[in-house]
């Protein structure tokens, strides 16, 4: 039988500090963002489907956050 070597994968990114910041930044923060985004869909998924809300109001909580789910699958992220 043979023996398969242990692989540890890895991923690095690298900034040139301080010419990159916003992008260091942003490639630091983007668990929040993520985080942010899902809590925002899953606010509006409470107040539809919880909340006795006038119409008008469901209908434009429905219209957002069906975009929110198009704008985040346009751009290869699932929520």
């Amino acid at each position: 039988m043979a023996v398969r070597p242990n692989y540890t994968m890895e991923g690095i990114l690298k900034f040139n500090l301080p010419e990159e910041r916003e992008d260091f930044d942003l490639a630091c923060k983007a668990s929040k963002y993520s985080i942010t985004l899902w809590e925002i869909d899953q606010w509006l998924r409470g107040e539809l489907k919880y909340s006795e809300l006038p119409n008008e109001t469901y209908k434009a909580f429905d219209i957002v956050r069906k975009k929110v789910w198009e704008i985040a699958s346009e751009n290869d992220i699932n929520l």
